[in-house]
């Protein structure tokens, strides 16, 4: 393509000067026939006076033909080496000198290899390809190929994968189920840092089912704490850990846990006191305190209600409470499981109290009452009442009560576990207060 630009540029430069040249030296043999006076000369012999003409025609064309000595001309290697803008503005020139393959930086090829040599290396069809991957878990190979790729998280950092920040790692020993009351084991000690870091801080946190205020022992901050999910409902964990760096990872890890009852009947007491600002600070009277009562049909006190009828609470054989917590109402057998038991007792925060029945009578009712103990000062408290049988959750219930009130809540009937509020003669729920057993006074 050069040698015919050139080659076409050339032969117009040549007509053109020919073609200009030639018309003036044939009007000037045309003005040598006429005198001056406008007359034409007396030419005797015709032939001589043409042969005249056409021999100055002859010379004047010779005359005018240019200096082909005086044209530059450049060789197909000095093409090669030239800029495009230097040949034609708007063509543009493959570089394939001494290339086989590859780009020929024209949007086209230099060329493509054989089978027998399948590889193009540095603009040559080479045999085969050596994958170069020395130290390098990712990355190009050097041959087309990967040296590997990075799991889900990490980035390929000069052929090494790498961490932009920590990973948090929680292990619950008991898995994503639990039963109610049951000691979490949890452990932070799986997670991992980048290259060269170790992991310095970590920090738990939980978000657990309405009115649960559990915490983790001995803290927030160990590394591999316990924690005791006293509420029945679900408890999703979430773990941040810090390199050595001071960097946090990159999210909260999260662990969920469905804590259950297991027990035929399971009664759940909470509270909150508005008054006390920390109700999970433990201690003698550093909040209110609240009883939960499960009463036997055979339960019989002092009519401190004066309905006319014994009460049940405090009976200390058939009324399961805090002085009472593990009584015998079934067979003598200490193995049989047919017996209640209160297996928690908060005298100083928002509860828990929780008592679990797994074998109760047939035909039987049960009576459930709460007694608020004392307040130890801070004032009224809202009472919630939970009853869970066979697993689910089958009534729920609330009331506001003040320091010595006796709340008779409701009746649990077994097996149809029929669960039936108790309210007072004029509507409502049928609370007794100022209430104190002479046999536990204040």
């Amino acid at each position: 393509m050069k040698k015919l630009l050139l080659l076409v540029a050339t032969t117009l430069l040549v007509a053109a000067c020919v073609t200009d040249d030639s018309q003036e030296d044939v009007q000037a043999a045309e003005d040598q026939t006429q005198q001056s006076d406008g007359t034409a000369l007396d030419v005797t012999d015709p032939t001589d006076s043409v042969t005249d003409i056409t021999a100055n025609l002859d010379a004047a064309i010779y005359d005018t033909r240019p200096d082909l000595s005086q044209i530059d001309v450049v060789s197909t290697d000095q093409l090669e080496m030239m800029e495009e803008d230097e040949i034609a503005p708007d063509i543009c020139a493959p570089r394939c000198v001494g290339k086989e393959c590859g780009d020929d930086k024209c949007g086209g090829l230099c060329g493509t290899c054989p089978a027998a040599a399948p590889f193009c290396v540095a603009g040559l069809c080479e045999l085969a390809c050596t994958p170069s991957c020395d130290g390098a878990s990712c990355g190009d190979d050097g041959c087309g190929g990967s040296c590997g790729t990075c799991p889900e998280g990490e980035t390929c950092v000069d052929g090494l994968c790498d961490l932009p920040c920590p990973v948090a790692v929680i292990h619950c020993e008991e898995g994503d189920e639990a039963v109610v009351q049951a000691t979490l084991h949890l452990s932070g000690f799986s997670s991992y840092a980048g290259s060269g870091k170790t992991i310095s801080k970590v920090l738990w946190s939980v978000v657990q089912p309405d009115m649960s205020q559990s915490l983790f022992d001995p803290s927030d901050s160990s590394a591999s704490p316990t924690f005791q999910p006293n509420v029945v409902g679900t408890y999703e964990f979430g773990l941040r850990v810090w390199d050595s760096d001071g960097v946090p990872s990159c999210a909260t890890t999260k662990h969920t846990v469905a804590v259950v009852a297991d027990e035929a009947i399971h009664i759940e007491l909470l509270w909150h006191t508005p008054g006390d600002a920390n109700e999970t600070d433990e201690g003698p009277e550093a909040g209110a305190d609240l009883d939960l009562h499960l009463a036997h049909p055979l339960a019989t006190g002092p009519d401190v209600d004066l309905d006319g009828l014994p009460d049940p609470w405090f009976d200390n054989m058939y009324d399961c409470f805090w002085f009472n917590s593990h009584p015998n109402w079934g067979s003598l057998n200490p193995d049989a499981d047919d017996d209640p038991s209160l297996d928690r007792d908060d005298t100083d925060g928002a509860g828990p109290e929780n008592i679990n029945f797994n074998n109760p009578a047939a035909e039987t009712t049960y009576r459930v009452g709460i007694h608020y103990w004392s307040d130890h000062d801070f004032g009224p408290s809202t009472a919630v009442l939970r009853v869970y049988v066979l697993g689910s959750l089958s009534y729920e219930v609330s009331q506001e009560i003040e320091s010595l009130d006796m709340w008779d809540a409701c009746t649990i009937s077994w097996p149809s576990g029929t669960i039936t509020p108790v309210t007072a003669e004029g509507g409502g729920a049928k609370i007794s207060p100022e209430y104190q057993n002479p046999m536990f006074a204040n």
